[in-house]
């Protein structure tokens, strides 16, 4: 749990079990935000017992890992947080997630509340083992695993036919993961369909193939939506990067050539414009090294190093 928010647990807890007249201050440290503190009195007030009200006022204001922290403090704010039958609740996690994770502004897949859907962004590691690295998302099953993990709960099309002897027409209702001509179906998936599916009488067994196959079809077109909204955010991406890059390096020329007007008292000049870009490594790293605004602390140490190159080839070019 952040430290900004253990202090909360163990003030609720001491109020909960003193309920002495007390000042509280929760402090949320953000320089984004207007609001860094919250300040109530427990007198006459449990703690834990914040009006509901009050409670979706301060949560308005907080990012999705505030959240998902506040859930964890005590069983009243995470019923506050957990209800999905509640608008409101649903509001503050939408909410958060369009206010501090602009990137995903896709809605939740079908099925998938709103906090359940940042979780599974918010969170590191893989959700199976456990591990902290290399996890990533599948949307086509909604789960965060690691490679591992990932290949040892997919099957292939033919693997599933052999082994588990289901049936062809199960296969549009289970979201599939494409790789190559072959298409793999998560195992956990596959096992849990067909033990409800042998469980229910003739006519579950239609309804229920029909609601997964649309369920399913749901789900893969939620994958696709999102695989082009991200070509998209890496093709905007480069495309911002070029600009600046394309910026920086035209500031870059601009300064040079103004080097290159620079005089000594006499009016000699001090610079042969032609020697200060012609083989100059460090004029070509100052241009290719990174697409960031040139600031004018930079430029300094850029001209020096300019300068040094220049001056360590004036003598042997004097000399031919």
């Amino acid at each position: 749990m952040p430290p900004r928010l253990r202090s909360f647990r163990k003030e609720a807890q001491k109020a909960k079990e003193e309920a002495q007249p007390e000042e509280t201050k929760v402090e949320i440290k953000d320089p984004e935000r207007e609001i860094t503190s919250i300040s109530f009195s427990t007198k006459d007030v449990n703690f834990t017992q914040v009006a509901p009200e009050i409670f979706i006022n301060i949560c308005k204001f907080l990012p999705p890992i505030d959240l998902l922290s506040l859930a964890q403090v005590c069983r009243l704010f995470n019923e506050y947080l957990s209800s999905k039958e509640s608008e409101s609740t649903e509001l503050i996690w939408r909410k958060a997630r369009l206010t501090f994770l602009s990137t995903f502004d896709i809605g939740p897949p079908d099925g998938m509340s709103e906090r359940d859907y940042i979780r599974l962004i918010v969170e590191k590691g893989c959700q199976l083992c456990g591990n902290k690295s290399g996890a990533s998302i599948h949307w086509e099953f909604l789960v965060r695993v690691c490679n591992q993990c990932f290949k040892a709960n997919i099957a292939s099309f033919n693997s599933i036919m052999a082994n588990y002897q289901i049936p062809l027409y199960f296969y549009p209702a289970l979201p599939c993961y494409s790789r190559a001509d072959s298409g793999y179906f998560w195992l956990p998936h596959v096992k849990k369909f067909r033990d409800e599916y042998n469980a229910a009488n003739s006519e579950e067994k239609l309804k229920m193939l029909q609601d997964c196959t649309q369920k399913s079809h749901r789900i893969m077109l939620d994958k696709r939506a999102r695989e082009t909204s991200k070509s998209r955010e890496r093709t905007a991406r480069i495309q911002e990067s070029a600009k600046k890059r394309k910026s920086r390096q035209d500031r870059i020329h601009q300064l040079v050539d103004e080097m290159s007007k620079e005089t000594y008292e006499d009016g000699t000049p001090k610079f042969d414009q032609h020697l200060l870009k012609s083989n100059n490594v460090a004029y070509c790293k100052a241009i290719n090294s990174t697409s960031t605004s040139l600031t004018d602390r930079a430029w300094r140490t850029w001209r020096k190093k300019i300068e040094k190159e220049y001056y360590s080839k004036v003598p042997s070019i004097m000399d031919q």
